[in-house]
């Protein structure tokens, strides 16, 4: 008996104890979110440019005239800049050049052979920011376009910095202080044993607190009495070489540090882990929805950064007509009077139940909409959609969650979504019905609403490192 308890207690501990971490995970992720996203509002109350002139140019040549819909992301915008205009690089962000020239001036990658022909432009903010040379030249020309990987550097990272939080520091060396060769007083800088690898540190920094290159600190712990390595200070680096590994810092550690009081010495590299961009929707009006997106430890993987073919349309037209065409309203029946049956005018027309039964309206508002990604390159794995992931139509900017996945075969699936589809994200109002795979939208009476005689069709963005849209406006 006292066994089978055990076991019972065993159980329920496995169970429980995993459910109550990944609970207090997601409310952690969702309170840092939301810090996230009033450090964007802040900074939209100080600098409106970051909406209203992204692109940093003046007059009628401003984005807000060029296209109603963008993505304001400094982040990105500067990473992929990097890795498309200067050598090929290895680790985070570095992607085949071939894949990153149009991901810095548009927000996702367009795959080979797709029907996506709007897709959502990708805006650097307050080009003052990134000047020729930030910090060292001031005054100097403003230039969208960093020229070498010095320069490149600093502004990703004065762009990582300008939209992270400052919330995580990792680890890059930690090791004990070669007392032969060290200050005893006055200390402003240290030698470390030989086995601490400093080779990743760079050799100089700009002074605190402009920080505009990535940020590394000292944590320098004592080795005094009973509370021996409890006690620290911080200083951030302004000089390091690894051969032999020294770090160095402005202000002098304190007094107790002295005459060999160090213990442990850690260097750490700010990592911002929740980072913000901003989709932007212009008014007619001249004001702008904004919507700050978070992500949790940015994904730059191309493979994340795909524009997927997906048509939001906000109705399902119900049953086709005579031709296997969705019909508007009701099939093969004038609607509104106007201009004929199954005309495009009658797209959602309300079901009159005064009517018979033929005549009735079947459109309804839908919440699904259906992804391609036959178009993927050979040997892309196909995008792992889940439940609560966030997805952005990209003609329109808006953002939706995922409810649901249904229907899934080797080329598409239908993703049910939290909300229906708020606005049409492909002029291609009318199609087949069933849908057929493949298919070519044809350009239909009607359709072609801006009259540029091109179907216009988004698709859908989705990266697993969004983990909140926050509507700000």
């Amino acid at each position: 008996m006292s066994c089978a308890i055990m076991t019972i207690g065993v159980v329920m501990v496995a169970t429980v104890f995993p459910l109550s971490t990944l609970r207090v995970l997601e409310a952690s992720r969702q309170t840092n979110s939301t810090i996230t996203r009033f450090s964007a509002e802040a900074l939209l109350d100080v600098d409106q440019a970051f909406v209203n002139n992204p692109d940093g140019v003046a007059g009628a040549n401003s984005s807000g005239y060029q296209t109603p819909v963008y993505f304001v992301d400094p982040y990105g915008y500067q990473t992929f800049h990097r890795d498309a205009s200067l050598a090929a690089r290895r680790g985070a962000g570095a992607i085949p050049t071939t894949e990153t020239t149009l991901l810095r001036d548009t927000w996702g990658k367009l795959p080979t052979d797709s029907t996506v022909n709007v897709p959502l432009p990708r805006r650097y903010t307050g080009a003052s920011l990134f000047p020729s040379n930030p910090g060292t030249t001031p005054g100097a020309s403003i230039r969208a376009y960093p020229t070498n990987d010095q320069e490149s550097d600093s502004a990703i990272a004065r762009a990582v910095q300008l939209v992270g939080q400052p919330d995580n520091w990792k680890v890059v060396a930690e090791g004990t202080v070669d007392t032969s060769v060290s200050a005893t007083t006055n200390i402003t800088s240290l030698t470390l044993d030989n086995d601490v690898d400093l080779s990743s540190v760079p050799t100089s920094f700009p002074p605190a607190p402009s920080f505009i290159s990535v940020v590394y600190r000292a944590v320098i712990f004592d080795q005094q009495g009973d509370l021996g390595g409890r006690r620290s200070e911080i200083r951030y680096l302004t000089a390091s070489s690894a051969s032999p590994p020294t770090v160095t810092w402005t202000t002098p550690l304190s007094t107790r540090f002295e005459n060999g009081n160090i213990g442990k010495v850690r260097i750490e590299q700010l990592d911002e882990v929740y980072t913000w961009a901003l989709t932007v929707r212009r008014l007619p009006s001249g004001d702008s929805n904004i919507d700050v997106v978070v992500f949790f430890k940015r994904s730059f993987n191309p493979e994340h950064e795909y524009v997927y073919p997906a048509a939001f349309r906000q109705f399902d037209l119900g049953a086709p007509n005579g031709s296997g065409v969705a019909a508007p309203g009701a099939a093969n029946f004038d609607d509104n009077g106007i201009s004929g049956a199954d005309d495009i005018a009658e797209i959602g027309y309300p079901k009159n139940l005064s009517l018979p039964t033929a005549q009735q309206s079947d459109d309804q508002p839908t919440s699904i909409v259906r992804v391609d990604f036959a178009s993927l390159p050979s040997g892309t794995d196909r995008p792992a959609f889940r439940r609560g992931g966030f997805v952005c139509d990209t003609k329109n900017g808006l953002w939706y969650r995922i409810q649901g996945l249904q229907n899934e075969t080797d080329t598409t699936i239908e993703l049910v979504l939290d909300k229906f589809v708020q606005q049409d994200g492909t002029e291609d109002r009318i199609y087949p019905v069933p849908l057929p795979y493949p298919y070519t939208p044809t350009l239909d009476p009607g359709e072609d609403t801006n009259g540029n005689r091109v179907l216009d069709i988004g698709g859908i963005y989705w990266n697993p490192t969004v983990v909140n849209v926050f509507s700000v406006r």
